[in-house]
């Protein structure tokens, strides 16, 4: 290649200029580009078992689905209740245990301790029912009224025993047992004149009271010992109102209150009861207001056993 200097201001024919510039600037080379064709790829062509592998991986069994659910079934999980607080641990309490040289000194404390043995089962074990006859208690004896009756009409035309009935000796008992017959016992106060007349609270003026034989029994009863305020007020007002100068108190009882306790000493006594002279007894109240007879004497000689008197039927009183 050939170099020429040049000059300050020198121009130069066009096609020189042309010539310098073609050697001193060569040619850029392009890429070319080149049309490559590949063939075309091979065709795939399935096996029956690959097909039958194909669909069974797709589509599984009903064998399998079904095995699929059942331990889809059983994993399933109930849901557990988280608790905030934290959990406490259970201990079991340990149980006492004797020392090991006490066993011939067992107590009954150490032997309830133990857990009872358990029975072995019986098999083929035959049960027969047996009648169970139910224990009941036998109450106080209440006496027939009928021959308590025929016992009073005998006492009424002086035939039989004295009958000495006593009251209790304390004041405060004695004023009980007052109210009990008065209320749930249908006991009367009445005032007997010398000519043997009845006068009570509830007749009109100096008019007696005739009382009626099947009602009210003739075995009259006078107050002996000491005095209830509430029976001498009582008498005070009858006196006043019938202006009595001269009588005494009586106490009228039921005719059937009088039948049952006559029927009861002939049942303690036995079949001589009309033979004794005398017949002694004590009234008792019970804290509900029962009344009995008991210190039951016959002739000074006491004999045991008791009676039990029971209230009127309208009285509501329950003893």
């Amino acid at each position: 290649m050939l170099l020429i200097p040049e000059k300050k201001n020198q121009k130069y024919p066009l096609a020189k200029l042309n010539t310098v510039q073609k050697v001193t600037k060569p040619k850029e080379l392009r890429p070319k580009i080149i049309k490559i064709t590949l063939p075309a790829p091979p065709r795939y062509i399935e096996t029956k078992g690959v097909s039958k592998l194909k669909q069974a991986v797709n589509q599984p069994s009903k064998s399998h689905q079904s095995k699929q659910k059942q331990t889809l079934i059983h994993r399933i999980m109930t849901p557990r209740n988280i608790s905030t607080h934290p959990k406490t641990e259970s201990f079991t309490p340990l149980k006492p245990k004797p020392p090991k040289g006490a066993t011939y000194t067992k107590r009954k404390g150490i032997k309830l301790l133990q857990k009872p043995r358990r029975s072995k089962q019986i098999k083929n074990l035959k049960i027969f029912k047996t009648k169970t006859s139910k224990i009941i208690q036998k109450t106080d004896p209440v006496e027939t009224i009928p021959r308590g009756r025929v016992l009073l009409r005998l006492l009424e035309h002086g035939k039989g025993p004295i009958i000495d009935i006593a009251w209790p000796e304390n004041y405060v008992e004695r004023q009980r047992l007052f109210k009990a017959f008065r209320t749930c016992y249908g006991m009367k106060l009445a005032v007997i004149t010398n000519d043997s007349q009845l006068f009570t609270k509830f007749t009109p003026p100096t008019i007696p009271w005739r009382p009626n034989s099947d009602a009210y029994s003739g075995f009259l009863r006078s107050p002996i010992g000491q005095k209830i305020n509430n029976e001498t007020r009582l008498i005070t007002e009858i006196t006043r109102k019938h202006k009595i100068q001269n009588g005494r108190s009586v106490r009228i009882f039921p005719r059937n209150t009088d039948a049952i306790i006559l029927a009861g000493f002939q049942r303690i006594v036995g079949n001589g009861y009309t033979k004794y002279s005398r017949i002694q007894a004590h009234y008792s109240l019970t804290p509900k207001g029962g009344v009995y007879l008991e210190q039951i004497k016959v002739d000074e000689r006491p004999v045991a056993g008791t009676i039990r008197i029971p209230p009127e039927r309208n009285s509501g009183c329950r003893v």
